[in-house]
C-alpha cells in the first residue's frame, strides 16, 4: 500500500533492498543522537524536542535556538 502511496505521489524506486544498509545507518545515528519518536525537530543541528508540541512551544524553541 505504502509503494502505491508513493508511487503516486512521485517517488520513483522505493522500496529498494540496496538502500536497507543506508536506511540502517541513519537509524543508528538518529538512535545515538538520542532520538526515538516522531516527530521530533532538530534547531541548527544542536538542539531538538521530539513529541508532537502546540506552535506556540515550537516556535519559542526556534526563538531559543536563534538567539543562541
Amino acid at each position: 500500500m505504502l509503494k502505491d502511496i508513493a508511487g503516486r505521489g512521485g517517488v520513483k524506486g522505493w522500496p529498494e533492498k540496496k538502500n536497507d544498509l543506508a536506511v540502517e545507518e541513519k537509524e543508528n545515528r538518529v538512535r545515538a543522537l538520542g532520538i526515538s519518536g516522531v516527530p521530533t525537530f532538530i534547531f541548527n543541528r544542536r538542539s531538538g524536542i521530539s513529541g508532537a508540541y502546540p506552535l506556540e512551544m515550537l516556535v519559542q524553541a526556534i526563538r531559543e535556538v536563534g538567539s543562541t
